[in-house]
């Protein structure tokens, strides 16, 4: 996908920042972008699917299963 920038002077910005750097316009556009979204919090969704997705990983089966004496216990019926 193409990107046309009308703006002079974001042409320009992205000019100099390339030159700066030593990189392509291209690539000053990119790291500058990224670098942006990096400093923005996520939103509250983005928040939510990053940790259920974490809990999804830590609650994976693979333990063993619990004794009639835990369950027991954990129900309070000493």
């Amino acid at each position: 996908m193409n990107l046309h920038v009308r703006d002079p002077r974001a042409l320009e910005l992205a000019q100099k920042l390339a030159e700066k750097t030593g990189v392509s316009v291209d690539e000053a556009v990119v790291s500058a972008l990224e670098a942006q979204l990096e400093k923005r919090p996520e939103t509250l969704t983005e928040a939510a699917h990053r940790i259920s997705a974490a809990l999804k990983a830590a609650g994976k089966p693979g333990g063993r299963d619990w004794t009639k004496e835990e369950r027991d216990q954990m129900w309070g019926h000493d």
